[in-house]
């Protein structure tokens, strides 16, 4: 099926060259022949599409300071009014490459909540269509931060703004009934499934047994209870992590440490996307041990649980 003249815009936080959820909407959408331009972080140059509009975030400590100083005062107001008019002021403090011309745009594809009020401000005709990987209001809950300055800015947005939106898609059937409950928004579940690729399980032919664990190191999925299943394995078993080192280094310097007297446990430079799943491959088990600290942890479905499959691996989980 080709889609003559029509154009779609994927808005995102991320680069969408390593995020999955973008990387396979960008790829399917050029299948089907629609031309894609991208919203977003510097990509690497490797998609499929044919303009890259940038999305700076300032990270000086006057931006870090302003930002949170309006989410606290978005929390404290109780004028609904005044609420709406600081969201939409962070949003503007995204900097959006404003050579980007939204008359173009058949549709825009939103991959990140927060971008969301900026984005309805300047569409024009687009069909909006938002994809929400977790749910929001509780994105964080049980850190003390998010609920002072997040959880407010991140229910308003889900109450006020995407009623705005044509679609909405979510990656399982707890967080879209969340959505439902909450806010009695409809969304369609489209789960994280990675491409088919023709690969065989590697055959193990010898006495060791290879685990893998690849991803972000959020300290809400709690990590360090797959170092601490070692006490209890016995010589045959290894385990790598991938871990996006450029996300949570602290983290993994607490995992790191607490993985020191087990020298089976090695921590390895992540690799690009279109690496994951060959790479997955060559280990034997996908490990991954997922606390339900909360709501989203609870509901997840995540990318690397279909990764594994794909890779044809053995999962614990």
């Amino acid at each position: 099926m080709i889609f003559n003249n029509k154009r779609v815009l994927i808005a995102c936080l991320a680069n969408p060259s390593s995020n999955p959820r973008p990387n396979r909407i960008i790829n399917l959408l050029n299948q089907i022949k629609i031309k894609v331009d991208v919203l977003s972080f510097k990509t690497n140059k490797d998609l499929p599409i044919e303009n890259e509009y940038l999305i700076k975030i300032l990270r000086t400590p006057y931006y870090r300071n302003k930002r949170d100083l309006l989410k606290f005062l978005l929390t404290v107001s109780p004028f609904y009014n005044l609420k709406l008019k600081i969201t939409e002021l962070l949003g503007e403090l995204y900097l959006i490459d404003h050579n980007i011309d939204f008359d173009n745009y058949d549709l825009i594809i939103i991959e990140d909540i927060e971008i969301l009020p900026i984005i309805l401000k300047y569409k024009k005709n687009a069909k909006i269509l938002c994809d929400l990987r977790e749910f929001y209001p509780l994105q964080h809950e049980n850190n003390i931060k998010f609920n002072i300055l997040e959880r407010n800015y991140k229910y308003l947005l889900c109450k006020h703004f995407l009623s705005s939106c044509d679609a909405i898609i979510t990656v399982s059937e707890g967080i879209s009934n969340f959505f439902k409950n909450w806010f009695n928004l409809k969304s369609q579940v489209i789960m994280s499934c990675p491409y088919f690729i023709d690969i065989a399980p590697s055959k193990n032919i010898s006495n060791t047994i290879k685990m893998v664990h690849h991803g972000a190191p959020n300290r809400d999925r709690k990590l360090e209870r797959m170092i601490e299943i070692f006490q209890f394995l016995d010589e045959r078993f290894y385990l790598d992590f991938y871990l996006v080192n450029y996300y949570n280094r602290k983290y993994i310097e607490h995992l790191k440490k607490i993985a020191e007297p087990f020298q089976k446990i090695r921590f390895l430079n992540p690799v690009s996307f279109n690496d994951i799943i060959p790479t997955m491959n060559k280990y034997d088990i996908g490990l991954y041990l997922l606390e339900p600290t909360g709501i989203n942890t609870k509901h997840a479905l995540p990318n690397k649980f279909f990764e594994y499959i794909q890779a044809r691996l053995m999962i614990a989980i």
